[in-house]
């Protein structure tokens, strides 16, 4: 799992990494964090609303919170993983291939 190398003791011990600096701190965490937050608030709510509802009514508001709640966590997460992937670039930089292909 990617994030567990983040967590790794090399990581935060290496003279060119402080904890502070590492992703998961700076990334992970905070949108694991305010992910559940998110996900927890719109489950208290769309609980109140299924109270009131049965039937067909309460199955078919049931299937669009879900998704709504889908949608949410997985835009959150691929932000988050473009944010990570961008960063990476940064420390290892993408080199220009020197493999040529020819016909």
């Amino acid at each position: 799992m990617v994030v567990e190398a983040y967590k790794h003791k090399k990581f935060i011990d290496s003279s060119t990494c402080k904890k502070t600096d590492l992703m998961i701190y700076k990334d992970v965490n905070p949108t694991k964090k305010a992910a559940t937050k998110q996900l927890k608030a719109n489950l208290a709510q769309s609980d109140k609303v299924a109270k009131t509802l049965s039937g067909d009514k309460l199955t078919a508001y049931l299937t669009e919170q879900n998704q709504k709640n889908a949608d949410y966590a997985q835009k959150k997460w691929q932000t988050m993983n473009n944010s990570l992937i961008v960063h990476s670039n940064k420390l290892a930089p993408v080199t220009k291939s020197k493999l040529t292909f020819n016909k």
